[in-house]
């Protein structure tokens, strides 16, 4: 009887427990989870899923690949089209709209579709103000400073 149940057992398609667009477990703050997303991602965009696509034959992907339409990107230049499935499968459907994390050769890294102890907003929140971090840093690095700085009159003696 343990052998019919073991063997049962192993040859039932078992699926991550991570079962939606995220391979990555929360186990820290929200913050904490998006920046690491965000820092080792590519591509960050908020995007609607506008098909999904099988694998192509004789290639070595496994997941079904999506397709999106980018409504607001925040890091790097993805415009849209199809990308490669998460490791773990996309678990997304037609229609649904997303924070969508890639990295750089288009493998979806993660999503903020039913990420378990985080929130669709939370993530957006996060996002923003890791974009406008980044943002500021870079405005550092070339040494152009924001309007407001130079539009004040310099003072007179």
């Amino acid at each position: 009887m343990r052998l019919l149940i073991t063997g049962l057992l192993l040859s039932f398609p078992w699926q991550s427990i991570a079962q939606d667009c995220t391979c990555n477990a929360v186990t820290s703050s929200p913050m904490e989870w998006t920046r690491g997303m965000y820092q080792g991602s590519a591509y960050v965009f908020y995007g609607t899923v506008t098909s999904i696509s099988p694998p192509m034959p004789d290639s070595n992907e496994i997941h079904d690949q999506p397709t999106f339409v980018v409504h607001e990107a925040f890091k790097g230049s993805f415009k849209g089209g199809e990308v490669r499935g998460a490791d773990c499968g996309s678990g997304i459907v037609p229609g649904e709209s997303a924070m969508i994390f890639l990295d750089g050769y288009l493998r979806m890294k993660s999503c903020s579709i039913r990420v378990q102890g985080l929130t669709d907003q939370s993530i957006r929140n996060a996002v923003l103000e890791l974009s406008r971090e980044e943002d500021a840093w870079k405005r550092r690095q070339t040494g152009d400073m924001d309007h407001e700085s130079r539009a004040a009159p310099a003072k007179s003696k």
